[in-house]
């Protein structure tokens, strides 16, 4: 949901993230003029792309629908660049030798400056 024009702290967390965010998203991009990319790195990019894709789509009614050819895209990056065909052969000889299937998980946290929860003296 987008924020009533009266911010709260959560609000201005979020809009100095989503600066920070671009901010790295311009340097990444800077580094990455000559092309040199491993795998690993447009996995990890693609999956940050998800990540807010996924957030963005809260936004909204109409989001899911709106960001769904974007989602489709990093779905179709991965294939094309057989970076999701590795990911799969790994998995699957993961599964080969006994371990465990890995997925890759969205971290969530309370944050840096979380304090705990006060609650008033009784």
């Amino acid at each position: 949901m987008i924020a009533p024009d009266a911010p709260s702290a959560a609000a201005e967390r979020v809009r100095q993230l989503a600066d920070a965010l671009a901010d790295d998203a311009c340097r990444l991009a800077e580094a990455a003029e000559n092309g040199l990319w491993s795998a690993e790195a447009v996995a990890d990019a693609v999956d940050a792309i998800d990540i807010l894709l996924d957030a963005l789509a809260r936004t909204s009614p109409k989001a899911p629908r709106l960001l769904a050819p974007a989602t489709d895209a990093t779905t179709a990056l991965l294939l094309d660049l057989g970076i999701e065909t590795m990911r799969e052969q790994a998995r699957q000889l993961r599964q080969a030798a006994g371990g465990q299937p890995t997925r890759r998980r969205r971290e969530v946290g309370l944050g840096p400056r979380y304090q705990g929860i006060r609650l008033p003296p009784r």
